[in-house]
């Protein structure tokens, strides 16, 4: 059986909740760039055009990029082989979503 210590469950739940708000998957990028391409209202194109030029000044900067929905989703797949050793598996998750979001907070302020 796989062992995964808790600490290591945080972490990477804190780097992961950070790198979803500074860059988004390709999939979500390149989905807002053919949304531009094929928009034909003046007006989308300049919403569409400054989500795109949001989303470059959060990688760039490392700063959440908007598109918060409020809500942070967090799943853990261990299976029948794996366990988690010091702490419990939603304790570990919510230390890292917890981590993870103030670290997000730091860094709209400027104190990353």
């Amino acid at each position: 059986m796989r062992t995964i210590d808790a600490a290591t469950v945080t972490e990477v739940v804190a780097r992961l909740c950070e790198e979803a708000n500074f860059n988004p998957e390709q999939n979500v990028h390149a989905a807002f760039q053919r949304a531009y391409a094929e928009e034909i209202s003046p007006l989308g194109k300049d919403v569409l055009s400054q989500i795109l030029a949001n989303a470059a000044i959060a990688a760039e900067h490392r700063l959440p990029i908007c598109q918060d929905t409020g809500i942070v989703l967090v799943l853990i797949d261990l299976g029948q082989e794996a366990q988690i050793s010091g702490g419990k598996p939603v304790r570990s998750h919510q230390s890292g979503r917890a981590k993870g979001l103030h670290a997000l907070s730091l860094a709209q302020i400027g104190g990353q």
